[in-house]
């Protein structure tokens, strides 16, 4: 069994590997930090922060996990169709019920949507599903065409699916983060020139944000499961 976490920091990285292993006698190389062995299982310690686990994770390796784990909760939000020649543009907005909750989902195993197989995304949606409150916006190749005759810019028209989702979570006090499609200024810019309210909060628009925070990644996997049943539908 490979179970592989990314730490949510450096500091919360060397924790964890100092609380295991309880020196710094690591490896200098440039991919692989360390690889120890610890409760009967070979634990990998990469230098990009990620953590891979071969083997069974015991009860006290399971409580020390929540080190590396950031224990904020977050709503993250990510979409996918923008660019493509086929298929619907779909975002989706999500943020996990619990810490626990989270914590399951991690545990269960979660990586980059880009790197799964179709069934792995409708299995991981599913169960991030039953561990999360989501909302998504789903807009039909019919649809996408009628919007774009009045409003030419995918990326207008994406700021609009987003702020319409985040609004579901607002006055809430999280922290609201997306994958970075343009900057803060101009995505301001078009719920502004809309007809649509901006949701009261901040709005994080981050690079490469699905690597850094759970809630997008996850976002991700279920757009992108509703993405291919839509195509799986279309193609019969």
């Amino acid at each position: 069994m490979y179970t592989s976490i990314k730490a949510y920091s450096q500091k919360s990285f060397m924790k964890f590997y100092l609380k295991l292993n309880g020196s710094k006698t690591y490896s200098d190389k440039k991919i692989t930090f360390d690889v120890i062995d610890y409760d009967d299982i070979q634990i990998t310690f990469y230098c990009n922060l990620t953590i891979l686990f071969r083997g069974f994770l015991s009860k006290k390796i399971k409580l020390l996990i929540d080190i590396i784990i950031d224990k904020e909760l977050y709503v993250g939000s990510d979409e996918v169709g923008v660019g493509e020649t086929i298929g619907p543009m779909v975002a989706v907005a999500l943020r996990f019920n619990s810490y626990e909750d989270k914590k399951i989902v991690i545990l269960n195993g979660i990586k980059d949507s880009k790197k799964m197989s179709a069934k792995e995304i409708q299995e991981k949606a599913k169960f991030i599903m039953n561990h999360s409150t989501y909302y998504v916006a789903n807009m039909i190749p019919e649809t996408f065409n009628k919007k774009y005759k009045l409003l030419p810019n995918v990326k207008a028209i994406n700021a609009l699916m987003q702020n319409q989702l985040h609004k579901k979570f607002e006055g809430k006090g999280y922290k609201h983060i997306t994958d970075q499609f343009v900057n803060e200024k101009k995505y301001k810019e078009y719920i502004l020139n809309s007809n649509n309210k901006p949701f009261k909060g901040n709005l994080l628009l981050l690079t490469k944000a699905e690597e850094k925070y759970l809630e997008v990644s996850a976002a991700a996997i279920i757009d992108k499961s509703i993405y291919n049943i839509w195509i799986k539908i279309w193609r019969c």
